[in-house]
């Protein structure tokens, strides 16, 4: 099985594909793929189908299960394409959250800098917040408590809370509060945690756990989740930047459909020997 490996600010990825696989794959083989010392190492794999337009966009966490959407996905992909000389400036890609287009800004020494569509998001999203449902017109500003924390749930393509740091508390306790609560009952699809510290001048530090992985390096999804919990709390925010774990800043902009400045390297292409999950 042929694959490329793209990586944004740390968070990477296998792209697949579909042609390469004989059956679809097993949430066992996906966590064999993503093993980081005894298989090809990755937070997931996207599996791509380019015998359709637009392109089918599929994504697997390094747990083996299906996930919504993932922007540092679909930008490896939009790069990939880009490098195969598969698509031009403009990509579309179709997923189960539904059709994004992603445009490529420029391109030097392997690296891809583009425009990441990752549409409008849903603060009502019943179906993967419950609890929403009888509090249906609950203030953004005020978020959900538990142990006292407030929380704030919104859907990016995939469900997101946003913990906001505080005065006092620590990113490490936060994230280890994060673990706890991202597959609590109250979320059937499980969630993706993001913890924010806001400088309040346009730039934040942001951390996440993502379900079915913990914690990883960068999130498209989880800064898009942040900045429109940021944005709902001040409507007068256009743009902000999130300084992730792994030493990259993402600008996060809109006002209707948020779009991410995203930079993505296609790392290698390689070759994963099929007897070596066996």
């Amino acid at each position: 099985m042929v694959f490329y490996k793209s990586c944004s600010g740390g968070n990477d990825f296998l792209q697949i594909d579909a042609a390469e696989l004989k059956t679809p794959p097993t949430p066992q083989r996906i966590r064999d793929w993503c093993r980081r010392h005894q298989g090809a190492g990755a937070d997931g794999v996207v599996l791509y189908d380019r015998s359709v337009n637009p392109v089918s966009f599929r994504i697997f966490n390094q747990d083996g299960l299906e996930a919504e959407l993932s922007g540092n996905g679909m930008a490896g992909l939009t790069a990939l394409l880009a490098h195969l000389e598969l698509a031009s400036a403009e990509v579309e890609l179709e997923t189960k959250a539904g059709r994004f287009s992603h445009r490529i800004l420029d391109r030097s020494d392997g690296l891809f800098r583009m425009e990441i569509d990752l549409g409008v998001p849903d603060f009502q999203c019943v179906r993967l917040f419950p609890f929403l449902a009888d509090t249906p017109s609950y203030p953004i500003v005020d978020g959900f408590s538990y142990r006292d924390i407030r929380f704030f749930p919104v859907t990016v393509g995939n469900p997101q809370i946003v913990l906001l740091k505080s005065r006092g508390q620590s990113v490490e306790d936060l994230l280890m509060l994060a673990e706890e609560l991202h597959d609590r009952p109250m979320f059937p699809f499980r969630t993706n945690v993001s913890v924010v510290d806001d400088r309040g001048d346009g730039v934040a530090h942001a951390f996440f756990y993502e379900r079915g992985v913990g914690r990883t390096e960068a999130s498209s999804t989880g800064s898009a989740g942040a900045y429109a919990v940021l944005r709902a709390r001040n409507p007068e925010l256009s743009s902000m930047r999130f300084v992730t774990p792994g030493g990259e800043e993402i600008k996060v902009f809109g006002k209707q459909r948020i779009r991410i400045e995203n930079r993505t390297r296609i790392v290698y292409k390689g070759e994963y020997w099929e007897f070596a999950d066996v």
